[in-house]
């Protein structure tokens, strides 16, 4: 039996010695302590507290609106309030962010766990420009969270925890992805029967269901075929979305914005349904991770041994990898070879050499996200990092990159800002910088506008 008193006054006497001033890791403390009393569930008002004799040893936060939460734990009895700011966050998922609309709603510069501890979560979806973040459980199920969640809950937003999508769908790992500009946003998903879908702003038809209509839940594609084997999302929001995604037999298709040729199409004209690129290729490397869609460009790999990739689209910075800074409206080939994944960050790229594990990028370097530590310099090709390092997981969003090496550790680069690169740097970084907590048991990261999620394994 949990001794609930106990617990209580811990929690009181920590709050007590506290003061308005007091810093994160303070308030750290004090979730350690509530830790021990159970989970905490979230609710909207006093009067969704369930009854306390039938939830002894419960944690409930009661959350409507501002910078403070109520929690309320339960003695069997009755319920007992303590009051606390909700500045707790993270995993075997972890956060680092500072805005008001995530897991950890004070900056934090280092990496905070999530309140509930689970430690059934297997991978992150690809979050780009926004604050809204995805994660798949073990089970298949999609939980949510940030600013704008209401696309895929059936409440009403922000969520400051995970929440399951209310269609209660299993969906393919490696394959959630969204975009957002201000408060709209749209995303893409393939579900574990080939079923591909989408939700949000629909500006240029980017939801590919043949007409231009927003959707406030998620709509299959038109054409409802059930082999969608990998798909993301580019553009930099609503206006200018697009969509681009592989099908089990090897083909590649897009749809959605098309001003600068970034559907490969071979002409300059949106589409609001699935077309295929113009060589009709069979042979486009169906996974995941090996197609990048950034702001109006894409690449995309070749299946077979050579580790060739393509890429069309803007190249006003040389981030097609093609040695100039010529636009293409069909895919042409990057310079080098053996490559393995993929990114793109905003308007730069970045490809991992199959062999060496290590990281090549180019295209323009805002905020040092091509990691030269080269000042100003945009590069055309495809160049080595500074620090020649193996690496394991790559993400990239908004000009700043999150990558793991291949010892488990995580490093950053790019704008530094509310502690967005997870360590005490506050300007733009020019190379990989570990974060603070130097751990080597990270395992997938997805980096958002202002800072990373990531995954560590159970220690």
């Amino acid at each position: 039996m949990v001794d609930i008193a106990s617990y209580k006054q811990k929690i009181e006497d920590k709050i007590n010695s506290l003061t308005t001033s007091d810093s994160v890791a303070s308030h750290m403390e004090i979730l350690k302590a509530i830790r021990g009393v159970g989970g905490v569930v979230t609710v909207s008002s006093v009067n969704d507290l369930p009854e306390a004799a039938d939830h002894e040893g419960s944690l409930y936060m009661v959350y409507s609106s501002g910078d403070t939460a109520n929690f309320y734990t339960s003695n069997g009895t009755s319920w007992i309030l303590i009051t606390i700011d909700p500045s707790i966050n993270g995993y075997e998922l972890y956060q680092g962010l500072y805005d008001n609309y995530s897991l950890f709603t004070t900056s934090a510069s280092r990496p905070i766990q999530e309140p509930l501890r689970n430690t059934q979560w297997s991978s992150l979806g690809r979050t780009y420009d926004n604050n809204n973040f995805y994660a798949l459980k073990t089970d298949g199920t999609l939980w949510i969270w940030g600013l704008d969640t209401r696309n895929f809950l059936s409440g009403t937003s922000p969520a400051y925890s995970p929440v399951q999508d209310y269609t209660s769908s299993t969906w393919k790992p490696g394959t959630i992805s969204s975009v957002a500009s201000s408060s709209q946003h749209f995303g893409a998903g393939i579900k574990t029967d080939g079923t591909l879908w989408t939700w949000g702003a629909n500006n240029k038809g980017q939801l590919g269901t043949g007409n231009i209509t927003n959707t406030s839940s998620p709509v299959q594609e038109i054409t409802s075929s059930t082999n969608w084997t990998s798909v993301i999302v580019g553009g930099t929001g609503s206006s200018d979305g697009y969509i681009i995604a592989t099908k089990a037999d090897g083909t590649l298709w897009g749809w959605g914005h098309n001003q600068y040729g970034n559907l490969g199409t071979d002409d300059v004209v949106s589409y609001s349904s699935p077309v295929q690129e113009v060589s009709s290729s069979t042979d486009w490397d169906t996974r995941p991770e090996r197609i990048a869609a950034g702001k109006y460009f894409t690449l995309a790999r070749k299946s077979g041994t050579a580790g060739s990739y393509y890429a069309w689209g803007l190249n006003n910075y040389g981030q097609l990898g093609t040695n100039n800074t010529t636009c293409y409206s069909s895919p042409v080939l990057v310079n080098g070879a053996d490559w393995e994944e993929c990114l793109t960050i905003q308007e730069c790229s970045a490809l991992i050499h199959g062999p060496t594990r290590r990281l090549f990028t180019f295209g323009g370097t805002q905020n040092g996200c091509l990691m030269q530590n080269n000042g100003t310099q945009n590069i055309s090709s495809p160049t080595q990092e500074i620090t020649g390092s193996s690496w394991k997981k790559i993400s990239g969003s908004n000009a700043n990159f999150a990558g793991i090496k291949n010892d488990g550790t995580l490093w950053l680069a790019g704008g530094g800002g509310g502690g967005a690169l997870l360590n005490d740097y506050t300007d733009s970084v020019s190379q990989p910088v570990q974060e603070l907590s130097l751990s080597d048991k990270w395992t997938d990261v997805s980096m958002a506008k202002n800072g990373p999620v990531m995954l560590k394994d159970i220690e």
